[in-house]
């Protein structure tokens, strides 16, 4: 049963050492999901009406896994719940709200032998009942890791994923559209372990890939990853800065400038910060920048601010194992507008999305050792 539950400010655990240039968003309101409601969240979908899907996986009373879609008003009361008992074993990776306002949710499912995926798409109605799914990979002895979804047009979706092979890794883009599914291989021939992390539509042919290796301590890197025509690399940009790893997320702001953010260990504290780099439209590194205090700080998305910058999400972490929500914006020349350390003291920030009245809806899951939720957690942040 959903419960509200006033929301626990954490007080002083983040340090992003430069002062605040505009007053930092307060909480509006929280709710709070158990885990028999929602196990695991990837994103908190905005819907026209100003209400909310909230998109994860959760397990049944046999331990399998499922896909689950839990729709909210715009106060964030549940209106509606799906479950796909139609497949089983799956893990939601990436969800769209599509132009006809049903909900496409793409997952990994586990084959028989449980060593390689799959991938399930499947798309729900505006009022929450099963349209249509589609199985990919099935039986080929593929491992399809993180798909990533958009509509390329009304009716016509793209799923990126990343094949994990014994000798590197390849991407696979499958179209999807009424009349059939059309698989290819998207031509990266220096892909190497990269897997794909985010993806941002640039314009009708265009598409930018965050992505990142991590096979070893020594191998671990951040890139950028142009496409052409949905099926053919452009370029590839490894990220050029002090620790820079694994590129989490990348946006595209209202300046047509593009940031990628991911994790870094510096190489002078050997702790683990947020870093941010700023390219041009033809894959120009144009800054690196590192931001985070004494704490371990993790970032996990980050969307495009009205100003032309970002705001980042995330999690920070201090010597007692204790995580909390991590959210801050930069201004597009680098400089923190405003940092707020949010959320219990075991929540992880998982997605960020404004709202059409200024503010962001922020979700977030909470471990398993948290006094206050074990399950997931959303809350609206309000300029107001």
């Amino acid at each position: 049963m959903m419960t509200r539950r006033s929301l626990k400010w954490v007080c002083a655990f983040v340090c992003l050492a430069t002062l605040s240039l505009v007053a930092a968003p307060v909480a509006e309101w929280s709710q709070t999901f158990d885990l028999t409601e929602l196990e695991y969240l990837i994103d908190v979908l905005l819907i026209e009406d100003d209400g909310y899907a909230l998109v994860g996986t959760v397990h049944d009373d046999a331990g399998t896994s499922q896909l689950r879609v839990i729709r909210l008003d715009a106060l964030g009361a549940a209106e509606w719940t799906y479950t796909s008992t139609e497949d089983q074993d799956v893990v939601a990776t990436s969800a769209i709200v599509a132009q006809d306002g049903g909900i496409v949710v793409a997952a990994d499912r586990s084959q028989s032998n449980g060593v390689v995926t799959s991938v399930l798409i499947q798309k729900i109605t505006p009022d929450g009942q099963w349209a249509w799914g589609s199985g990919y990979g099935v039986g080929v002895g593929w491992n399809l890791q993180h798909s990533l979804l958009l509509e390329r047009f009304l009716g016509t979706l793209l799923v990126f994923n990343t094949a994990i092979g014994e000798t590197g890794c390849s991407l696979h883009v499958i179209a999807v559209e009424e009349g059939g599914t059309t698989i290819g291989t998207v031509d990266c021939p220096g892909l190497g372990s990269a897997v794909a992390t985010d993806l941002v539509q640039m314009d009708a042919y265009s598409y930018l890939l965050s992505a990142g290796s991590a096979t070893s301590e020594e191998e671990q890197a951040g890139y950028l990853i142009q496409l052409r025509d949905s099926d053919h690399c452009g370029w590839m940009r490894q990220i050029n800065g002090d620790g820079a790893e694994e590129a989490r997320a990348v946006v595209r702001t209202v300046d047509d400038e593009i940031f990628v953010c991911g994790s870094a260990v510096p190489s002078a504290t050997y702790s683990s910060d947020v870093y941010i780099a700023k390219f041009s439209v033809d894959g120009t590194q144009l800054w690196y920048r590192i931001y985070g205090g004494s704490k371990v700080d993790y970032p996990a998305a980050m969307v495009a601010s009205p100003g032309g910058g970002v705001v980042v999400v995330g999690a920070t972490r201090n010597y007692g194992g204790r995580t909390g929500i991590l959210v801050f914006e930069i201004a597009s020349g680098g400089e923190v507008l405003w940092s707020r350390g949010i959320g219990g003291p075991y929540d992880f920030g998982v997605s960020v999305h404004p709202t059409s009245d200024g503010g962001y809806i922020i979700g977030a899951n909470c471990g398993p050792e948290g006094y206050s939720c074990d399950g997931v957690r959303i809350i609206k942040l309000s300029h107001d």
